[in-house]
C-alpha cells in the first residue's frame, strides 16, 4: 500500500505565469505568446521582479492546509 498526500499529489503547483495566462488563452482567446507577454507587463505593473511568473505560488506551511488557506498566506518561491 502506498500513501500519499493528496493536496501535493492531485494538485501540481503552477508558476505565477502558468496561473495568469491560462485563464487569458482559455478565456479570451489569446494566443500563449501574447498571453504570457501581458502576464509579463502585469507582473511589472504591480512591481514583482523579474522572473515572477517563473516562480511557483505556494501555500504558506503555517498549521493545516485549511486553516492556513482561509488565514489567505500565499507566497512566492522559486522553481
Amino acid at each position: 500500500m502506498v500513501f500519499q498526500d493528496p493536496d501535493g499529489s492531485l494538485n501540481p503547483a503552477p508558476t505565477v505565469g502558468k496561473s495568469l495566462t491560462e485563464p487569458l488563452e482559455a478565456a479570451a482567446g489569446i494566443d500563449a505568446g501574447t498571453a504570457l507577454g501581458m502576464t509579463r507587463s502585469l507582473l511589472d505593473k504591480v512591481l514583482l521582479p523579474e522572473g515572477a511568473a517563473d516562480r511557483i505560488l505556494t501555500h504558506s506551511a503555517a498549521g493545516s492546509a485549511s486553516a492556513s488557506q482561509t488565514q489567505g498566506r500565499w507566497r512566492l518561491t522559486r522553481a
